[in-house]
């Protein structure tokens, strides 16, 4: 099998071009600089010069694969407006154009969880809750735009399948533990009601799995939720995220309500003042990590066969030994 992957330097992308590598698939993937070629490469996959904004790169370097997996997202949480239109919705909507004219058969979304948000807690949700008419932040609002364009390109000539992880980690992780740590070491991390809250999350390589899933399974049209195999509460799973750094996080914490509040009004300094850093706490940003999470992906492990047979400890251990730190530190 060959395979077409957009992002395939980044955190998902890299790490599926791994997983197909070594199931024996060839790799085809688009790289926009010579650092990206190398990581390529390096990963054994062939590189082709492009840009997901450049149809006419997008369709040479899917000449005769089989099947499409597109990775590539803008993730922001404060400005970037544009750029963010530009990847995750202009940009998609070139991968669905290349695909069909150069005749992959199967195109596999990279979604988010996020494009059901609301600015709410999300709890015990499903693929049966729609989409708002107005997803709350421009991330959720630019990928559940993009994830429309790709179900409802789905036709006999394309399969296409978006898949929804929540909260994704594991080695080489580029935003969350990055950004959890930068805001300790700056003395700008706190807990949101404790950080008492259900959380769900996705490991990269159950991501992985499910993405190998949806190659073969009956499932054109469609979205599935993902995540790891058991719940947790954002602040175990954060503890246990940093104590893998050998860093332990502080204590103070404050309501949501207060949160929120003071989130809009440093937002709103910041726009008045044309402020071009990113604030140290913004609604987007609780929204997606400042309250419950729980998600229901039962469809995925029924339609799919998806498991996630990766466990959240076993992938701790992996970034543990990583960075040489003990489980008793």
């Amino acid at each position: 099998m060959k395979a077409f992957v957009t992002g395939g330097s980044g955190f998902v992308g890299s790490k599926l071009i791994s997983a197909l590598i070594s199931r024996g698939w060839s790799v085809n993937a688009l790289t926009r600089s010579k650092s990206s070629k190398e990581i390529i490469t390096t990963l054994g996959a062939i590189s082709f010069p492009g840009d997901i904004l450049d149809v006419d790169s997008l369709v040479s370097a899917m000449d005769s694969c089989d099947v499409a997996f597109h990775c590539a997202g803008l993730l922001e949480i404060w400005n970037k407006e544009h750029e963010q239109k530009l990847v995750n919705v202009v940009g998609t909507k070139n991968v669905v154009n290349a695909c069909k004219q150069a005749d992959v058969s199967r195109l596999i979304h990279i979604s988010a969880a996020a494009v059901i948000s609301e600015g709410k807690p999300i709890r015990n949700t499903d693929e049966s809750h729609p989409i708002p008419l107005r997803p709350f932040g421009i991330y959720a609002r630019t990928k559940a735009e993009a994830e429309q364009i790709v179900l409802s390109a789905n036709d006999n000539q394309l399969t296409t399948v978006a898949l929804r992880p929540p909260l994704l980690w594991g080695a080489g992780d580029v935003h969350f533990l990055p950004e959890i740590l930068k805001a300790i070491k700056k003395r700008q991390f706190f807990w949101i009601n404790g950080g008492h809250y259900p959380y769900d999350t996705c490991h990269v390589r159950n991501l992985c799995e499910a993405a190998f899933l949806a190659t073969e399974a009956d499932c054109g049209g469609q979205a599935y939720f993902l995540t790891d195999q058991n719940r947790t509460s954002f602040r175990e799973f954060v503890c246990q995220l940093l104590e893998t750094q050998g860093v332990r996080p502080g204590r103070l914490s404050i309501p949501r309500s207060i949160a929120w509040s003071s989130a809009f009004l440093i937002e709103s300094i910041y726009h008045l003042f044309s402020v071009q850093s990113t604030p140290p706490i913004t609604r987007v940003m609780l929204s997606l990590i400042g309250g419950a999470i729980e998600i229901c992906d039962d469809k995925a492990r029924r339609e799919l066969g998806y498991v996630g047979h990766l466990t959240r400890e076993d992938g701790l251990t992996e970034l543990r030994n990583m960075y040489g730190i003990s489980a008793s530190n």
